[in-house]
């Protein structure tokens, strides 16, 4: 192991650093961050804003956050957010916060499709609502495998058309 000069600040580091421990530049590339927003804005928010990347930035160690109409980022809020954590109107993720959220873990004011899925309507392994369907559903008019509903269950067949 020797010492090698680094090139943003001078500094001498190991030749095996991935990251200068004074000025955070990424010596080895092994930390990327990719990070676009739209020149457009609309509500003082790009239209797209994307990051792509470690959800903390290995340089400045704050949180990445994508913040825009349509948000895609480990951290995304938007109208329509994609990412670990999304929170806004139509949210994809591990996590999903929003009026209609699809994820492993789902909470909707509106729909909420998921692993575990807690909304008005809520479809999933878990579910808790209004109107709760899945593995083992919990709400005004469930139903699922802890609790058939049988009127429920044929107004569904019926409207799929099996009678």
């Amino acid at each position: 192991m020797s010492l090698v000069p680094c090139p943003e600040c001078g500094a001498d580091i190991s030749d095996r650093a991935v990251l200068c421990p004074h000025c955070g530049l990424a010596i080895r590339g092994a930390y990327w961050c990719w990070d676009y927003r739209s020149p457009r804005t609309l509500w003082g928010l790009p239209l797209v804003h994307i990051c792509m990347g470690p959800a903390i930035d290995p340089t400045t160690g704050s949180i990445r956050v994508a913040k825009g109409i349509v948000a895609v980022g480990p951290i995304a809020l938007g109208v329509l957010s994609m990412g670990g954590v999304a929170i806004g109107g139509l949210t994809f993720g591990g996590l999903a916060l929003g009026l209609v959220a699809l994820g492993g873990m789902a909470f909707g004011l509106g729909l909420a499709i998921g692993g575990l899925a807690v909304g008005a309507i809520a479809l999933g392994g878990g579910a808790v609502g209004y109107l709760a369907i899945g593995g083992g559903a919990f709400g005004v008019h469930a139903l699922g495998g802890n609790h058939p509903h049988p009127e429920l269950a044929a107004r569904i067949r019926a409207f799929f058309g099996g009678g």
